[in-house]
């Protein structure tokens, strides 16, 4: 999968190449038994220290792999290889934008165009996964029409009137306005049907960026780095996964998860898993992931591009790139000492 996406000509220099070396993980599954407790590398313990008891823990001691080798194969079936590749082409897109401002800081302009082009490929193929993954959920035939692909489009159509105008071409002037009149209608029209999609969603949605959570049944820890509002894996895939025993059917959230490098049983591969709703679980408010779980760090190749840093909870704060992906604001600002309104 990741020798299709260095086809697009990113071969010679994208350090997320290399994110499948042994040397970025830690052993594959740890003695994660009663007795075992995580410490953190960079942070004074703080709460109380976290007592995994994962499935497999029990047979620890047994001279029996099988288990073991089962719930391995469980959690594999949950692997996607097309949100992987979609978490993959963000962080391409995040090292061609640095790529391209160290070009134009050097003044090296051949090369920034050479890296615009490389990120225009990238565009594109998102794009298109986009759409797919839109008219899959909508059941629509027709991939559904981008709201800022149409802006463009309303953009270029306003230019070129404005010049039959100049030319006094008034028969060209007049096709062109009806064309830009015919464009921000669709234009509403989809802006529109995102803000509805968004907000079902988001009605439906109970987990957010950067929130740490348990898999309700294999036990694994995970990390929230995106979702779908509902399945689009495709069928062969769902059949694996058994998403015809889901209580809640496909059409729920279903989550880009990162797996804690310490419960992935590839040390060469970063886990990422496919998870819908119900099969995941957080602590709720007033309870927080440090004070269920303790303080540990989580570890994962793909942590310091897509996060910023933890929270009070033990949740991590999502980059701006990501935020943005998911249309999501920010959720670390806190108001000015002294703002707050006065009680009474």
């Amino acid at each position: 999968m990741i020798g299709s996406i260095l086809d697009l000509g990113f071969q010679g220099h994208c350090k997320f190449r290399n994110h499948c070396s042994p040397d970025h993980f830690v052993p594959a599954f740890p003695a994660l038994s009663a007795n075992k407790q995580h410490r953190s590398r960079a942070r004074p313990a703080r709460g109380k220290r976290a007592q995994w008891t994962c499935l497999w823990s029990q047979s620890e001691e047994s001279s029996s792999e099988g288990p073991k080798d089962s719930l391995r194969a469980r959690i594999a079936l949950e692997k996607s290889d097309a949100v992987y590749q979609e978490v993959v082409l963000l962080l391409f897109q995040l090292d061609l934008d640095a790529q391209l401002q160290r070009a134009l800081n050097m003044e090296n302009y051949t090369e920034a165009q050479a890296v615009r082009q490389r990120r225009e490929k990238i565009d594109g193929v998102l794009v298109s996964l986009q759409n797919a993954k839109s008219a899959q959920i909508t059941g629509a035939e027709e991939p559904l029409e981008s709201e800022s692909d149409l802006a463009i489009s309303c953009m270029r159509l306003q230019q070129e009137l404005q010049e039959a105008i100049e030319k006094e071409d008034y028969a060209e002037a007049t096709r062109l306005r009806d064309a830009v009149k015919g464009v921000q209608d669709r234009r509403e029209d989809a802006a529109g049907r995102l803000t509805r999609t968004r907000d079902d969603l988001n009605r439906q949605r109970k987990y957010k960026l950067g929130q740490r959570v348990l898999h309700a049944t294999l036990g694994y820890r995970g990390l929230i780095c995106g979702w779908d509002a509902a399945c689009v894996e495709q069928e062969e895939w769902q059949r694996d996964a058994d998403t015809a025993s889901l209580r809640e059917g496909e059409k729920q959230p279903f989550y880009h998860v990162l797996v804690d490098a310490r419960d992935w049983h590839k040390r060469w591969e970063p886990g990422l898993t496919y998870v819908p709703q119900e099969r995941l679980e957080a602590p709720e408010e007033p309870k927080t992931w440090i004070t269920e779980h303790g303080d540990d760090e989580f570890e994962h190749a793909f942590l310091l591009q897509l996060f910023l840093g933890c929270d009070e909870r033990g949740d991590l704060l999502p980059t701006r790139a990501l935020r943005e992906k998911y249309l999501q604001p920010r959720m670390d600002i806190q108001p000015p000492p002294g703002t707050e309104e006065s009680e009474g």
